[in-house]
């Protein structure tokens, strides 16, 4: 019992227990309603840039029709050819697009991460998948019908108009890739990708720039679309030099400075 509650006369007093049970209602206060939340799905789809300061209402009516995929690490979510009738977000996990030549090789194009879209080409023109697209690992995407999608292109020019910035955007990257790949050596486009994966997925130590992704020597050839024999020697030799470091399946960048002047050499020469 509280000191000051003893100094009242008693016939004043009222039982301990039901002050005991007034103090607790004073301290505790009740439970209030909280603001509602966005789901999942409303939320990744209000922090990408294509949908960026649309009306929840909005937000939520595009989450609504979307659905949930989980994907298996391996298992393809679509193949080079297949209809294209939706567009992709990822909520977790990893996707590689990829492309395979006649013999079977295989080309990674990009790779999408959670907070990223892809797949608007056959999206937006009811044409066939242009790659294939399949889970690095265990993954979970968001999946939006054109159907359910075109309607508001009407209502909301502004959707369309970020459509055209992004389709820029990876027409850019595509030419630059390109050019990449006709006019750089592997050395120098293996030193811009890890460069770019820094970017990416860097996470910064005391050894330098670790790489946030499992990546085998594989993966980085079909990256190149360069061998595995031909990725390996260039690797040894920037381990050698101390420019890089490979433990526990992560690359680490120990001096960007040196994959940069390799990058900036090459246009040089």
């Amino acid at each position: 019992m509280p000191t000051w509650f003893q100094h009242f006369p008693a016939e004043t007093r009222c039982s301990r227990d039901l002050v005991d049970r007034s103090l607790e209602m004073i301290s505790t206060p009740p439970d209030l309603p909280l603001p509602p939340r966005l789901s999942r799905k409303s939320r990744l789809i209000a922090d990408h840039y294509l949908f960026a300061d649309l009306d929840t209402r909005i937000v939520d009516r595009i989450a609504g029709s979307a659905l949930l995929r989980p994907i298996v690490k391996n298992d393809f979510l679509f193949r080079k050819g297949d209809e294209g009738d939706a567009l992709y977000g990822v909520l977790q996990g990893k996707i590689a697009i990829t492309t395979q030549g006649p013999k079977g090789k295989t080309n990674i194009l990009n790779l999408m991460e959670p907070g990223d879209f892809f797949g608007e080409i056959a999206f937006l023109d009811g044409q066939t998948r242009t790659a294939d697209a399949y889970a690095i690992e265990d993954s979970e995407v968001l999946q939006i019908y054109r159907r359910d999608f075109y309607p508001l292109l009407d209502a909301e020019p502004v959707i369309a108009k970020r459509l055209i910035e992004l389709l820029c955007e990876r027409l850019r990257w595509t030419s630059e890739a390109i050019e990449d790949a006709h006019f750089l050596e592997l050395s120098a486009r293996l030193a811009k990708c890890f460069l770019r994966l820094a970017i990416g997925y860097g996470r910064e130590s005391l050894n330098g720039t670790t790489i946030d992704l499992m990546l085998t020597q594989e993966k980085l050839a079909q990256m190149m679309g360069a061998s595995r024999e031909a990725v390996n020697k260039e690797l040894r030799s920037w381990e050698t030099a101390g420019w890089l470091a490979h433990e526990d399946g992560h690359y680490t960048i120990r001096d960007q400075m040196a994959l940069r002047s390799i990058v900036r050499s090459a246009w040089d020469d």
